[in-house]
Order: C-alpha cells, then structure tokens, then sequence
C-alpha cells in the first residue's frame, strides 16, 4: 500500500563521550547534520529584514459572508439605490483567481471601512443587505467590536491599501497551494486574507518572485497546508535577500514582461487559470509548444535573477526529476 503526502526523516541521536561515531546523512558520512538536515550550514533561521517589511502585505478578513455579493446581486442594490456603487469593490479570493483564465475577480464585496452606522444608513440598500446577513451572523461572537460594529470588518488592513495608494497595480499571491503563482492585480480590489500583496507594480519584481531561485527558498522556509506549501510573508519575503539595485534592473524587467504576457496569452488561448497552466508546465508528459515555450522563458528568467546577484556562473535548465525514489522490498513489489 501507499501513504500520500507523508514524508518521514528518521533521525538517530547518539550523546556520549566515550563512542566513536560518525554522523551519517542519506547513507552518506557527513561532518555535521544540522537542524536542517543538511550536511553544511547554520542551524538557525535566517534574520528579518527591515528593508522588506514595508514590501509585503496579508489580506482584509472581513469575516462575514453577507460583505460578499455576486454580479447579480450587485446590480440588483445598485439598481435600488444608485450611491451604492460608491461603497461597492470587486473582491479576489486565492481560488479564483487561480481558476479564472485572467485571474480576475468574479465577486464583489460592501466595504463601509471608516464609516459609523449613521453613516452606512445612508445607504439603505446595502445597510438593510448588511443588518439581515452579517449583524445576525455576528451576533453569536465572542469579540464585542465584531457584535456592535458588524458593519465594519474583522481585519481591514488598511496598512496594505494606504501602501499602494497612488498605484494601479500590486503582485498577489496565494497562501496556500501546489504552484507559486503571481499576478498583478488592480488596486481598486480588495483582496482576501488567503492572498499576500506584494507592494510592486513592475516587472522586477515579478520575476523575482516567480524565479525558481524564491520559489526554493519559500518552499523550504515556509509552512504546510496538507500537502500543499502554504507561503508565510514573516518567513518567505520578510527573510529573502533582494538583488542591489533590482527595481531598475532592465534585463530583469524585460524577461519578466515576456514571460507574464506569454503566460497570460498561453492562458487564455487554453482557457485554463493558473493552476492547470502551471499542471501542464510541471507535467513531463506535456509537450505543446506554447508550454514549451513558457518553460524555456521561465529559465531565462531564473538565469536573469542569478545574475541580478552576481551569480552568472550558475546557468539553470528546466528538467523533469523525481523528488523522492519509490521503494521497492525484497519481493521487489512496491510497498
């Protein structure tokens, strides 16, 4: 039989003076085995970087699935009272927007941040909207604020809109899932708490982040969701060191460009969203050409992000190789 999304290291201490030993890492002897399991290194994790906080963004929570409203729904306040598409933004999940070909939102949301409730009155469609869905829905909160203010919601994060104010576009990611995936997205949306903001609205930042050469350290340094990588901005970004002088580098604006046009135009002729583009990119058994291609422009853009930090020694290839080897007991039947 067969375990799915177990991974098991085996790990022998020995504590004594007197025995002669030596360390052993997969078969192989090693001088030291670190906290990582890795044969050199330090044990520690690596230092936050102040120049990145300021870069990185989480979501609004707005805990509450009345702020929530479909296309039709939408127009149907709108249609009652025309001043409600003042308080009305398109709203992006991590979900569609790795579905959707364009990776745009399909929802919208009611957003009364800085308002009180005399204020929201003002809207009564979407006042009365709110005061049947979410005032009811928290009522059984254990939070005061979250009973007396439903209007308003849970987490705003008003620190990441006040960051890319002025800008008409940031790089979003998901939190969660089997690709790495990033896309500009339009600032006038409101993005939920399952997606991280980056504060860029140019392509060097784009292709840094979609490298491989980030994808590696995210993976490792973040976390798990199941058997997906679930990306930590503390963890991932916020302990990433970025190239000097990155933001003006031209090579890396002009290979970032091609790649996420090429990408988007690959999506929309398949009509598939990030997700299953990035299944087939990933598939050994995919050959179409436009896929191909995209992952002939991903190592360019891994070789234009190494030598962004000086390491144009280094000239990466994409290739197909298996991250574990299955086992086989002496019957010579898998197990």
């Amino acid at each position: 039989f067969r375990v799915s999304a177990v991974v098991v290291s085996i790990v022998h201490v020995v504590k004594s003076s007197e025995i002669s030993w030596q360390a052993i890492l997969n078969t192989r002897p090693v001088d030291v085995i670190t906290a990582y399991l890795f044969h050199m290194g330090p044990d520690g994790s690596p230092a936050t970087l102040a120049s990145n906080h300021h870069l990185v963004h989480s979501g609004t929570n707005i805990n509450g699935k009345g702020f929530v409203l479909a296309r039709e729904l939408r127009e149907q306040l709108i249609s009652q009272d025309p001043k409600c598409s003042d308080r009305i933004r398109p709203y992006l999940g991590a979900e569609e927007m790795n579905e959707a070909p364009d990776a745009e939102p399909t929802r919208f949301v009611i957003n009364m941040e800085g308002l009180d409730e005399e204020d929201v009155k003002r809207y009564p469609a979407l006042y009365k909207h709110l005061y049947e869905t979410v005032r009811v829905q928290r009522q059984g909160s254990s939070e005061k604020r979250l009973r007396e203010r439903w209007w308003l919601y849970s987490r705003p994060a008003n620190d990441l809109y006040v960051a890319c104010a002025g800008m008409t576009r940031v790089l979003v990611s998901g939190r969660a899932g089997t690709h790495l995936c990033f896309v500009f997205q339009s600032t006038h949306t409101i993005f939920s708490d399952a997606l991280t903001c980056f504060i860029y609205d140019r392509y060097p930042g784009f292709t840094i982040l979609q490298s491989r050469i980030h994808e590696v350290w995210a993976h490792f340094f973040g976390s798990s969701l199941k058997d997906d990588p679930r990306y930590i901005p503390e963890a991932c970004f916020e302990t990433f060191p970025l190239p000097s002088g990155y933001e003006v580098d031209s090579g890396l604006e002009s290979v970032g460009r091609l790649y996420y046009e090429s990408r988007a135009a690959l999506m929309a002729g398949n009509n598939e969203g990030l997700t299953q583009t990035y299944n087939r990119f990933h598939d050994p058994e995919e050959e179409g050409p436009l896929t191909i291609k995209l992952r002939e422009l991903h190592s360019e853009m891994d070789r234009a992000v190494l030598d962004a930090y000086g390491w144009t020694d280094l000239r990466p290839t994409c290739q197909f190789i298996a991250e574990f080897e299955d086992e086989e007991d002496e019957s010579g039947e898998e197990s």
